[in-house]
Parts: structure tokens; sequence; C-alpha cells
């Protein structure tokens, strides 16, 4: 049996707000309903694709069908994070929602897994990432520009990238199943998992070691790594970028 993710409910003080901030943030979330009819109960649901989704339900609602439920409770310090399609998105966004006088927290920057990243608030106080969902690096940032742009060998490089990406994407289709790549050209040296289903990938292809950033939907190359990577000073991987 393997356990899966099914669903998050959030519980809000005001129904009409949350679907308002949420749709700012261009998530698609259908127009709340009673539930049951006439019960001022309210519920949605914000599907995804697949199984997964995200419900809404007010405190008439959660004490419906959890008679402990209590508001003031408090709980943990979790994050909603929300993928846009690019980097500018990130900013768009984040400046949307502080337009509009929501609370807002981390202003947009290149974070150092190479995503663009921010933090805001919703009407209830859940902190909402709003991310860039690709992986590639940032080649604007000095760790980039000055440590890893040299190790780059050119077309030669560019080329290996190439098909050794095809081939890892050809030989095993779905992401989650790279970490089992193994022959004897095609080796997986090591992978360091940024969040859900978002990882970094050394990747041994005959003699050229190659970073590859995957998620649930893509996988990009990022470097070619070579001796300059290898030999980084201690402080400049610890603190590779400032916001």
């Amino acid at each position: 049996m393997t356990t899966t993710l099914g669903q998050i409910n959030l519980f809000v003080a005001d129904m009409t707000a949350t679907v308002a901030f949420y749709r700012l943030l261009e998530l698609d979330v259908a127009d709340p309903y009673d539930w049951p009819e006439g019960s001022g109960a309210q519920h949605v649901d914000v599907h995804f694709g697949g199984d997964f989704y995200i419900a809404f339900d007010n405190h008439a609602m959660a004490r419906i069908w959890n008679p402990q439920f209590d508001p003031d409770r408090g709980g943990g310090n979790a994050v909603i994070g929300l993928m846009v399609a690019g980097r500018a998105d990130v900013d768009r966004l984040y400046d949307r929602a502080r337009a509009a006088g929501y609370e807002v927290g981390v202003a947009p920057y290149d974070a150092f897994f190479g995503s663009r990243y921010a933090i805001v608030f919703d009407p209830d106080g859940n902190q909402v990432v709003v991310a860039g969902s690709d992986l590639r690096v940032a080649f604007d940032t000095p760790l980039v520009a000055n440590r890893i742009g040299p190790a780059l060998d050119g077309v030669d490089a560019l080329l290996v990238v190439g098909l050794g990406v095809g081939a890892l994407y050809l030989s095993k289709r779905v992401l989650p199943n790279l970490t089992k790549a193994c022959g004897k050209e095609i080796r997986v040296v090591e992978t360091t998992y940024l969040g859900p289903r978002k990882a970094l990938h050394l990747v041994e292809i005959g003699n050229q070691r190659l970073l590859i950033g995957s998620t649930n939907e893509s996988i990009a190359a990022l470097a070619h790594v070579g001796d300059t990577w290898l030999d980084l000073p201690r402080q400049d991987i610890d603190n590779p970028v400032s916001a």
C-alpha cells in the first residue's frame, strides 16, 4: 500500500474574501455553494488534475464534519505553493496582491534553486508562495555568471547536454523514476530534493557530469559540471545569492 496526497482542506473565516484572493492569483476557483442547501455551511473545491484538490470550508461547514473544530486553536506553520508559468508572472501577481491591499511577505527574488519566488498572505493569514514553475538557473546571478559560466564547454557541452537529457527522458519517460537510471554510460550520481516533485540530479554521461533539474511536468539541463564548479569555495556554495 502507498499513501498519496489527496487534498488540502482550508478553514476560512470569510468565503467571499478567500475566493476573491485566490482568483486574484489566477486560480480557477468555482463559486462556493451551501452544503447542505440553505444551511449557510459553504464549500468549494479547486481541482488541479488527477485526484488532488484544495477544499475551502467556512467555519459553519467545518463544524458539521468536525465537531471539535476550534477556529482559535492555532496550528502549524504551513505554506501553500502556487506554480505559475514564468518568472515575470511571479512579480506580476505579487504586485497585484499588494496593490489590492493584501498582506505581502517575501518580495520576488531569484531563489538559489533557480525559481523566481515570492510570498503573500491570504485573508486567513496562510502563507501562499508564488513561484515560477521552471527550474532553470538565473544566469544573471553572480554565482552562475562568475562560477558556472566558465565551466560550460561551448557547443560540445551543449550537444552532450541535449543528448544526455534526451536519453534520460526517452529511457525513463517518468521523472520520479530518474533516480533509478543506471547503465554503462549513464549514471545518476546524486539526487537532491528541493520540495514535492522538484529535484536536482547530478548525472554522469561517459566522462561528463551534468546538473539536471526536474519537476513533475518538465526536465531541464542546468549546467555542465566541471572543475570550476567542483572547486567552489565553501562560502560561495553556502551563500550563493542575496535576495
